[in-house]
């Protein structure tokens, strides 16, 4: 039962994880960008596919 309520604990927080990270994406992303910001987006990426 226990493992269960874990499972579906981070199912949700994956879910959460997803849909954050790509609505950061979304604002970070232009045409011109700065190595900082590439960077950011790339660690953002990275929480992306921690959560898929």
């Amino acid at each position: 039962m226990s493992l269960e309520i874990l499972l579906r604990y981070l199912h949700f927080t994956s879910i959460f994880a997803i849909v954050g990270s790509l609505a950061s994406e979304h604002l970070l992303l232009k045409k011109a960008l700065s190595r900082k910001e590439i960077k950011k987006i790339a660690t953002i990426d990275g929480v992306y596919g921690m959560g898929a």
